[in-house]
């Protein structure tokens, strides 16, 4: 049998390369647009125009959407009574940041955003709730402080207010209450040594805030133009832009995001921070360990309810030795501590203890002053009061080489 060679001339087998090479590159195309994670844009609550820039929900920015709180997002965590047949809830103390708020400083564009929430039946009840209590002269408010006068419900309900509670702002923290019902030193050196992140929040900050916003503090902090992002990332809105070529892209606000959190964790691990932070919550956590002695002695309150701002669960979840949580500075975010008796130990004061919860979640193995954690299960921690109330009056200040708060201010 005679074997024939056959030889392809040399054009055409040029061409039957250049046919393989497209269709192979096809091909690449083809996997990686099958493996590309995908994007879904949030609808904007304004009508969308040449100035608006949308950023997409994708696995990067999945993590500053969660700083909102958006209303669907608010959830029941551990929180909760224990067995009761063994533990008598005597008290809860619960400390909550405030909901969404408008901007700080003036921006541009502010008008596009609907700072407002869907018109609930619990929010329409509870507006009821509060006009019934006002007219009757029921409502007013009778503490200390500068509240007098202050509106108990945003003065519009789709205005963004500067520094103030937004509607929806207000209907994430009726919803908590909801849930709650049901249970019964900044580090200023470090921007100067990072000149890119300077450069951005300058860039950024030119296109959010206006010309009646303090820009010389604002467009060259970070922390503010994070600050000024959220208002338009929280309320699904596209970030603005000074011209069609000119806009506030995802990197703009994965950067500054991504600064501020490493800026976070940076403190969380300094020792100066710490001392800090011991300093500026002793006399809130003097008052939270007053309070637990009372619910002890059965003299009450029982439900200690504290607002305030993401600093001062910062301050106060880092005195008491807790790990770096970035979701514990998001909106509406809560600190609570629960407070429990062993029925079997009643009249016994060591039969008394408490519990942490960060969002939820049991954190009371993170306290530092723990020292004998009592595990009831897998998600339920108790610690002693006593140990809480040997760390405030003994070990508070030990870190400082001084035993009290005088002698700390002036180390």
């Amino acid at each position: 049998m005679h074997l024939k060679y056959f030889r392809m001339p040399q054009n055409k087998a040029i061409h039957c390369y250049l046919l393989m090479s497209i269709w192979i590159l096809l091909i690449v195309i083809g996997v990686y647009k099958f493996w590309e994670p995908k994007q879904q844009v949030l609808e904007s609550s304004s009508t969308p125009t040449e100035s608006l820039n949308h950023l997409a929900v994708d696995t990067k920015t999945k993590k500053i959407f969660k700083i909102c709180n958006f209303p669907n997002d608010i959830s029941l965590g551990d929180e909760g009574i224990l067995d009761e047949k063994k533990w008598l809830l005597k008290g809860l103390l619960i400390l909550l940041r405030h909901g969404d708020r408008g901007p700080l400083q003036h921006l541009k564009k502010i008008s596009s955003i609907n700072c407002g929430t869907d018109n609930t039946e619990l929010l329409t009840s509870y507006k009821g709730y509060l006009h019934n209590q006002s007219i009757t002269g029921k409502l007013s408010w009778v503490g200390p402080g500068p509240f007098h006068g202050f509106p108990y419900i945003p003065t519009h309900p789709t205005q963004c207010q500067l520094g103030q509670l937004t509607m929806q702002g207000m209907y994430i923290l009726i919803l908590e209450n909801k849930y709650f019902r049901e249970v019964k030193k900044s580090i200023s050196h470090q921007l100067r040594s990072h000149p890119a992140v300077s450069a951005l929040a300058h860039s950024t900050g030119k296109s959010l805030f206006s010309d009646s916003a303090d820009q010389a503090v604002s467009i060259t902090d970070p922390h503010s133009v994070k600050d000024a992002l959220l208002t338009f990332v929280c309320h699904r809105s596209g970030l603005p832009c000074e011209s069609p070529m000119n806009c506030i892209r995802r990197q703009n606000v994965l950067g500054i995001f991504s600064y501020t959190d490493w800026v976070n964790y940076q403190k969380w691990r300094n020792i100066s921070w710490k001392r800090y932070c011991l300093l500026k919550s002793y006399g809130l956590l003097r008052h939270i360990v007053q309070q637990m002695l009372h619910m002890v002695s059965n003299s009450g309150p029982y439900l200690v309810l504290y607002s305030g701002h993401d600093h001062t669960l910062e301050q106060l979840s880092t005195a008491l030795g807790m790990q770096n949580d970035p979701f514990l500075l998001r909106y509406a975010a809560r600190i609570v501590i629960e407070v429990y008796q062993e029925k079997e130990e009643f009249n016994n004061a060591k039969g008394i203890y408490f519990r942490v919860l960060s969002n939820g979640k049991d954190v009371t193995k993170q306290v530092s002053f723990c020292k004998n954690i009592v595990n009831v299960d897998s998600k339920v921690n108790l610690c002693k009061v006593e140990d809480i109330v040997r760390f405030l009056h003994d070990d508070y200040f030990s870190s400082l080489n001084v035993t009290n708060f005088k002698d700390a201010c002036v180390y």
